[in-house]
């Protein structure tokens, strides 16, 4: 497919709209509302790029969205400036919730300003998924979805960090990475003082406040949390180990136990006691070191009244029961 290149930013993408077309919903081509809100005149017999992208295209709609509901707003406030309406009686006039959003979901309470914006929720409820990728069978939804799910056939990044020189298909995924560098986390949860930088996240962390577990596994009555519990799971059902050591021939069900494995190889320690210098190639061993330091015993023996701070400690302990139970 033909790499086309964006009027507006000059990006490149096999997902393009042809800049003469009309913008959907507005009764005006795409090319006229840029020079509407732009000092610049674009032509056909110019000889620019014809095409724009679906990012430059949203912000463009922006502008000149915006530029219309000042013009309007202007009017209104010149009519009742005219008329000598009170403050009050002009934000209400002119602020007024059905002007806002006239355009109403049938299947929902929501409304909407524009006409494209309920056309865009309204797949939500019917499914549909009329842009279709041209290399493989996948539909989507959006034109956006689309555009991101095509970088990952052709491998294009557009999307750059400004803080590092990490790449990305979309601008969503770009946004997410910024937060590692920012530190933002602006899903809050409404349950305690804990906050995220992905909204998934949160949602999996308030099932640990819920206690729910919307993930079942077909096969027994196990479920999860988190769909990669779930996934995780089923592989002890099936046996399969994707996850295949490049260092010697062990695979694992999960990439985390993988990762896990590699530092037995290189001898990587990144997880540190905060109170001596020891450090551990995995979380579970930091743990459990640090139970040493508080004199923590959470293993409980169930025959007596001993714990253990390990619990290999206390299985151990449990065999001199059985010893003791056999010889009596």
């Amino acid at each position: 497919m033909e790499v086309q290149i964006c009027r507006a930013c000059l990006g490149t993408s096999p997902a393009m709209i042809d800049i003469f077309d009309n913008a959907p919903g507005l009764g005006i081509s795409i090319a006229d509302m840029i020079t509407q809100c732009t000092p610049y005149e674009i032509s056909k017999e110019d000889c620019y790029p014809k095409n724009i992208c679906d990012s430059c295209l949203r912000c463009a709609r922006a502008a000149f969205e915006i530029r219309q509901t000042i013009e309007k707003s202007h009017q209104k406030i010149l009519q009742l400036k005219n008329r000598k309406v009170l403050t009050a009686n002009l934000r209400q006039d002119v602020c007024s919730p059905e002007i806002k959003k006239p355009h109403k979901c049938t299947y929902c309470q929501k409304a909407f300003k524009k006409k494209w914006h309920l056309q865009e929720h309204t797949r939500k409820h019917t499914g549909e998924r009329s842009y279709k990728c041209p290399h493989c069978s996948m539909s989507f939804s959006y034109r956006n979805s689309l555009k991101s799910h095509i970088n990952r056939h052709t491998g294009e990044k557009r999307y750059e960090c400004s803080h590092c020189s990490k790449k990305f298909t979309d601008s969503g995924n770009l946004k997410i990475h910024i937060r590692t560098h920012t530190g933002e986390k602006p899903f809050k949860c409404s349950q305690c003082s804990m906050s995220f930088a992905i909204k998934t996240t949160l949602q999996s962390h308030i099932r640990t406040h819920t206690g729910e577990r919307p993930y079942k596994c077909p096969q027994c009555p196990q479920a999860f949390a988190q769909k990669n519990g779930l996934k995780a799971h089923t592989r002890t059902h099936t046996g399969e180990r994707p996850h295949s050591c490049n260092h010697c021939s062990k695979s694992f069900s999960t990439k985390e136990q993988l990762k896990q494995h590699i530092r037995s190889h290189t001898g990587e320690r990144p997880f540190k006691c905060s109170l001596c210098s020891k450090s551990f190639s995995s979380t579970g061993g930091v743990q459990r070191h640090n139970l040493t330091h508080t004199g923590e015993r959470p293993h409980k023996c169930s025959h007596c009244s001993m714990s253990f701070s390990q619990k290999s400690s206390l299985y151990r302990h449990l065999l001199t029961h059985r010893r003791d139970k056999l010889e009596n």
